[in-house]
């Protein structure tokens, strides 16, 4: 896509200009115009310093050609240096210029060692190193890997490439970087010197480096600016091109735009620019038998050039600024930009459509008012098109687009229009687009319950390029990337789940792409008290504005808001039954421009489905910086006005499943995790997702079976302790202990083994798991201390309380403010009853520092037991379920509660709950004691 201009140049590869001179590198001294560099003697005998002793860049314009001189002294200063710098690789393009090499030394404490006498030559060799990104220049490569180079040398090179381009004739222009710090130069230089027969202006865009008036000589003029030149300001990334620092020194003779516009024009020229009754004009026939309307034949000439005509950049035969012929082009079928915009240009003129080239460039449009008029300011040319008295602009190296994209306008800012009598540059119009970029289909099913996976299909939906880079994917690579590839673009709207189909299709006619994924998401909902909530519209997720102008530097600085888009989403969500109340809240209807773009919302019920369709639109492409607060504030409160789904469900989860028992509430989950096995039988991981999900919901049976599956395929220290706890949950102990040796097989000393060992106690001696545990057990660190927490466990059941609570003070010592560690002394406490006083302050002090303390009441509830206070235990107990309605343990001692305060059908309600839950809660609680 690239019209080649001048480079900026900031290493030891030169880029070549343009004048054919052979194929062979030319040994010669510095031409006479180059003013030496000085060499520090002090840093040439120093081991230590700047690694750039010395970087000079000197370039020479003269009427229609430019020489361009690097003289560069290096310091190896380590080997990873050593092999950096110690080959050296310089490209040209032999019919443009000629390569000249000047000087090749290595000093080394001061001497000289000079290679060139010594015979060191470079290789010469012709290779297309931009072969991959469809970019043909005809550059030679010259290269040499320097024999005796050493840490420590120091490394100096001078060469120098003449270059003329024809097409530019006697015009010249050059870029020359300047470099700033913290870069550490010993002598640096950036230095331009001209003819004074050469009419040049002379400009550099870093406030702070201002060119003192040229100096003449000789007939010659020149400008100097000494390196490295003062750190670049820090610029926000949002702000606007044309404020970001351009550290270059640039040098243009064009007087105007207008005269670079006259130049450029006759390469453009579409007089007798199709052979009659040749295969381009049988082409252009067809697309006017079509249909007389001249949109449709503008949008079927745009279609051919973009999708029949690939791209590749051809610089070299003079192809750097002239377009090869469309004859040509469609011959060939391909062409770079310059190629693709006359082919199409010859075709429009064929079919009667008014239109013209206009040079842009992709990346830096905003800035190019400021620039010097200069070829090498574009890197693009695009046609202008005007029908009915409406502009269109016309890429055609992108691809996919129809006649619904037809008025699509790129983001490019500013354009040069060439013409014969002249032009400035124009800016660019903003334009609504007909048709999204991106339309996104989302349907989730929570029927089952809002904490419960969710089955889940989505559709994504796009034009242009990326329909076109989707379809070759489909085309090219296997399942596992394509998978990938639908997994990235999904990510936005499902950000955790397990894809279980995925396809991408591609509409020729509509140049559409869709990716399709089907699946399990885990859910995003949060709750509060009995009120869960999910965000479910394009507004939460992709409507942002917080831009940092917090520098006084940056007050005035504008954002920007991004190329022109619009979005379109339908997101259906299935609310459950059985809750208490469900519905959307929010903004339900809204239009709102807001940040530089349009909003709008529509809501629809549809029995348990409700229905949000938003559509966003970038309208501006920048906010000026007065509005930026007003901004903020109009953003905020836009989003918080996002719409959301609300169930109202004050039934914990274990009550949810207990309820399903019998009924067909989780089949669509399970059908979920049952299609991702089918889709990849010969993979774990299907199963143990599976798995995991059959112990949520309290089958262990069935969870057993996927995971035996999923052991029986990969192994791993995870699987076998996820099983281990599903055999403890069976009464399964032999094969629990079986499997948590083998994870220790695995991986010994693995802590998460070693912590499930503690529960084993009868099967696993403890004695044994205190030798496991060794002097890992330390306050030292946070490992230490999880160790010291398994190890105070593990005395507990050796019936060593002292042992146990010394073991935990001693992390505590370490680490005073943890609640974890002071509810785990608390508990233990409890279990052993003893030291009730102490264990009452330990779990106060948790439920202080905790943030969600359900684990701290339900130890102080455990306290509350012992010390017979059956009030304050049931009110710790019914606090610890609020937060964390699941929890077993809980559950189990308000079922003792209960009992004994003789609320029976109550206690037996919440013990079969927490059997429900953990099937070993009554031997677990029961050894110490703890029974209904």
């Amino acid at each position: 896509m690239m019209l080649r201009g001048v480079a900026v140049v900031a290493a030891l590869v030169l880029a070549a200009g343009p004048a054919w001179a052979g194929e062979s590198v030319i040994y010669a001294p510095a031409p006479e115009w180059v003013k030496a560099a000085e060499l520090p003697e002090r840093e040439t005998k120093a081991q230590a310093g700047p690694r750039f002793v010395i970087f000079d860049q000197q370039h020479r314009l003269s009427a229609g050609e430019r020489w361009q001189y690097f003289d560069s002294a290096q310091r190896v200063a380590s080997t990873e240096m050593l092999k950096e710098v110690g080959t050296l690789a310089i490209n040209w393009q032999p019919e443009r210029g000629d390569l000249r090499v000047h000087r090749l030394e290595i000093i080394r404490r001061g001497e000289v060692i000079d290679l060139l006498k010594q015979g060191q030559k470079f290789q010469v060799l012709k290779r297309e190193p931009g072969l991959e990104q469809q970019w043909l220049d005809g550059q030679l490569t010259a290269t040499l890997a320097i024999e005796g180079l050493r840490v420590g040398d120091i490394l100096r090179f001078a060469a120098s490439i003449t270059s003329a381009d024809p097409v530019l004739g006697k015009h010249v222009e050059t870029v020359l970087p300047l470099l700033p710090k913290p870069l550490q130069i010993s002598f640096g230089r950036a230095r331009l010197v001209w003819d004074d027969s050469v009419q040049l202006t002379t400009r550099t865009y870093v406030d702070g480096v201002t060119l003192a008036p040229p100096r003449s000589t000789g007939g010659l003029r020149e400008v100097e600016v000494t390196l490295p030149i003062a750190k670049l300001p820090e610029i926000p990334g949002d702000a606007p091109v044309r404020f970001q620092p351009l550290p270059i020194l640039e040098a243009s003779d064009f007087a105007s735009w207008s005269d670079l516009s006259r130049l450029m024009a006759p390469y453009y020229q579409t007089n007798a620019a199709i052979t009659p009754d040749g295969a381009l004009a049988k082409e252009v026939a067809r697309i006017k038998a079509l249909s007389a309307d001249p949109r449709v034949r503008a949008a079927k000439a745009l279609q051919v050039v973009q999708d029949e005509v690939r791209y590749l950049y051809r610089g070299m035969d003079g192809g750097n600024y002239r377009p090869q012929a469309p004859e040509q082009t469609w011959s060939l079928r391909y062409g770079d930009c310059k190629a693709k915009t006359l082919l199409l240009l010859a075709m429009l003129d064929a079919l009667g459509i008014e239109a013209e080239p206009v040079l842009v460039n992709s990346r830096l449009g905003d800035g190019l008012p400021g620039r010097l008029p200069s070829a090498g300011a574009f890197d693009h040319v695009i046609v202008h098109a005007r029908i009915d008295g409406k502009s269109l602009w016309l890429d055609g190296t992108m691809s996919g687009q129809r006649l619904e994209d037809i008025e699509d306008i790129p983001f490019f800012r500013h354009v040069l229009p060439l013409r014969g009598e002249g032009a400035e540059l124009i800016e660019m119009p903003g334009r609504p687009r007909v048709r999204p970029d991106m339309a996104v289909v989302f349907e989730v099913d929570d029927s089952a319950g809002v904490q419960f996976p969710e089955p889940f299909t989505i559709e994504v939906g796009y034009r242009g390029d990326i329909a076109v880079k989707l379809e070759q994917a489909r085309s090219q690579v296997g399942n596992e990337e394509l998978a990938k590839i639908v997994e990235q673009l999904i990510k936005p709207f499902v950000e955790s789940g397990t894809i279980t189909r995925h396809a991408i299709r591609y509409d020729a006619a509509s140049g559409i792409a869709t990716a399709r994924a089907e699946g399990i998401a885990y859910s995003d909902w949060s709750q509060r008290g009995d009120r869960w909530t999910v965000p479910i519209g394009l507004v939460d997720k992709a409507l942002k504005f917080d831009p940092d102008r917090g520098r006084a530097a940056w007050k005035n600085l504008p954002v920007v808001v991004g190329p022109p888009g619009k979005v379109e989403s339908t997101v259906r969500i299935k609310l459950p039954t059985g809750a208490g109340s469900t519905g959307l809240e929010g903004a339900l209807t809204t239009d709102v421009t807001v940040a530089g773009s349009r909003w709008r919302r529509e809501t629809a019920s549809e029995g348990q489905w409700r229905v949000v369709e938003e559509e966003s639109e970038t309208l501006e492409p920048e906010i000026a910086a007065a509005e930026i607060g007003r901004t903020k504030d109009a953003v905020a409160q836009v989003k918080a006005a996002a719409v959301r789904a609300f169930v109202v469900d004050p039934k914990p989860r274990w009550q949810h499943v207990a309820e399903a028992k019998g009924t067909r509430r989780f089949d669509a989950i399970l059908t979920g995790y049952a299609t991702d096995i089918a889709e990849t039988p010969d993979e774990a991981r299907p199963y143990y997702n599976r798995a995991w999900f059959k112990s949520s919901i309290y089958d262990w049976a069935g969870a057993l079976a996927d995971m035996n599956r999923a052991i029986e395929m990969e192994p791993s220290t995870d699987y076998l302790l996820e099983r281990a706890n599903i055999h403890r949950a069976l009464a399964q102990d032999e094969q629990a202990l079986a499997d948590v040796q083998a994870a220790l097989e695995l991986e010994p000393g693995s802590r998460a083994a070693i912590s499930r060992l503690v529960v084993l106690e009868e099967l696993a001696p403890p004695s044994d798991t205190l030798d496991l545990i060794g002097d890992r057990a330390s306050a030292s660190s946070d490992e230490g201390r999880a160790f010291l927490r398994i190890k105070a466990q593990l005395l507990s059941r050796m019936n060593d309380p002292d042992g146990a609570i010394a073991a935990l003070t001693a992390a505590i010592e370490a680490s005073p403010n943890s609640d974890s560690l002071l509810n785990e002394r608390c508990w233990l406490k409890g279990l052993m009853n003893v030291s009730l006083d102490t264990a009452m302050v330990d779990c106060n002090r948790a439920i202080e520092l905790g943030r969600a303390p359900s684990a701290a009441l339900d130890s102080r509830a455990l306290i509350h037991l012992r010390m017979n206070d059956l009030d304050r235990a049931l009110a710790d107990l019914d606090a610890a379920l609020k937060l964390a309605p699941d929890q077993a343990s809980s559950l189990y001692l308000r079922g003792i509660v209960r009992k004994l305060k003789g609320e029976r059908a109550q206690s037996t309600a919440d013990l079969a709950a927490s059997r429900l839950i953990w099937p070993r809660i009554d031997a677990e609680m029961g050894r110490w004691g703890v029974k209904p």
